[in-house]
């Protein structure tokens, strides 16, 4: 004989008035983010003239011509050259930096 209980409780939730809400939400920070004006301000401008010693220099034109140092190099003799010159300086003091133009 199977006898079920008729009064369970449903763990259902009804999403209906959640999306609203959030609808509501939605559109009141849209129409205040619209009015708010911001206003320019000025960055703050450093005192220190601290700047890190660049020792190799790697430039990049836009026509793709490559300078190691102010010195014209091909692309495929830029690594060798690099790394002799990272060997010159020592690898924990080298500091290279890289001139790309778009």
């Amino acid at each position: 004989m199977a006898i079920k209980s008729r009064n369970k409780v449903s763990a259902e939730f009804s999403m209906s008035s959640l999306t609203d809400i959030i609808f509501l939400l939605l559109i009141f920070f849209m129409l205040t983010s619209t009015l708010v004006k911001i206003q320019p301000f000025e960055l703050p401008k450093a005192d220190s003239k601290t700047v890190a010693p660049t020792s190799i220099v790697v430039s990049i034109d836009k026509s793709g011509k490559y300078t190691l140092n102010s010195k014209n190099i091909t692309q495929s003799s830029l690594i060798g050259a690099v790394s002799s010159k990272v060997k010159e300086i020592g690898a924990r003091d080298a500091t290279i930096t890289i001139v790309a133009e778009v």
